[in-house]
């Protein structure tokens, strides 16, 4: 079949919830695409705001857009049920508040032809705030071995809203699993990373927005933190027979927090806030002095962007032995 256009036709699957502020941002980032060979799923989990009518608006205008509505039971539950309705090889996602460059799916299409080992792909990405104002820029590795160190050392990893993967893989794995559902896209890239060659696109293809009614935001993140890092713990080689329960993520946050990691991530979270909305690099260097010099032990969460967590190390063989 080589690069027929069936092999690279991709389902855009979007799932939304009371999306009703940023929703036609992302609609129209993803119809105005230079790659035209796609269909677009939208799911959405029950909105009771102005959601579905948007949805409905699209639908009508551009034929491409198949769309489903669900009671809510949750975006996990939205996204399985929108991939198992999908009809192509690649899935790429794509949240309710986030935007993609026009060139997105061309880029990464073109990545996918040259490399067909790749089985989930990225890409860079700016960050912006709820107005559009771009608050950052963040580049990720490209390279396999790289990306699947990055997960296992829970260093920083491309967004949800960058990717692109292979559905028969997605399907095998099992799709999102709830039990890790405030990191969801994590565990997945995790599994994902256990099974497959994975990339990224080293431009940033996508703008991801930061707002206070994310589920990020929720208990400053705990459980979200919770989830990732015991998925990292899971992608160490001697790991691989062990199964994942309530129990497993119920010691790692146990763990985490007699480590202090809670307290200074939360910490660290206010401060990156702080630096990026300084202008001037003196200011920034202040930003970040005060926080060392504040408490000499936040220096390992700094560290952490440049050589990653080594605490998952230490947790997975502590659970193993115990």
């Amino acid at each position: 079949m080589g690069n027929s256009p069936a092999k690279f036709k991709v389902s855009v699957v979007i799932a939304t919830y009371n999306g009703e502020l940023f929703l036609s941002e992302s609609l129209d980032s993803v119809l105005n695409q230079s790659y035209r060979n796609f269909e677009l799923i939208i799911v959405d989990d029950g909105s009771t705001d102005s959601t579905v009518d948007i949805i409905r608006l699209y639908a009508k205008k551009d034929k491409r857009i198949r769309f489903y509505l669900l009671s809510h039971q949750g975006p996990i539950h939205a996204l399985n049920f929108g991939i198992n309705k999908s009809i192509s090889k690649w899935i790429a996602r794509i949240d309710q508040d986030d935007i993609w460059r026009e060139d997105k799916l061309e880029k990464q299409i073109f990545a996918l032809k040259t490399n067909n080992k790749i089985v989930l792909l990225g890409s860079n990405c700016a960050e912006i705030d709820e107005k559009g104002n771009i608050t950052g820029y963040f580049r990720y590795p490209s390279i396999n071995f790289m990306l699947k160190r990055n997960l296992r050392k829970f260093k920083p990893f491309f967004p949800h809203s960058s990717a692109i993967y292979i559905k028969s893989l997605f399907l095998k794995i099992g799709g999102y699993n709830p039990l890790f559902y405030m990191a969801d896209d994590w565990n997945l890239w995790t599994e994902f990373a256990k099974r497959g060659v994975i990339s990224s696109v080293n431009e940033p293809l996508v703008k991801v927005r930061k707002h206070s009614s994310q589920r990020s935001f929720f208990d400053h993140g705990r459980l979200q933190i919770n989830h990732a890092v015991g998925s990292s713990i899971l992608l160490y080689p001697f790991m691989k027979n062990i199964k994942a329960d309530q129990s497993f993520l119920d010691w790692v946050d146990s763990e985490l927090n007699k480590y202090g990691y809670y307290k200074k991530r939360i910490n660290f979270t206010k401060v990156k806030k702080s630096y990026f909305s300084q202008s001037n690099f003196i200011m920034k260097f202040l930003v970040i002095f005060r926080f060392v010099v504040s408490d000499f032990s936040n220096t390992s969460i700094l560290l952490q962007r440049f050589i990653g967590l080594s605490l998952t190390y230490r947790l997975a063989k502590k659970w193993i032995k115990n």
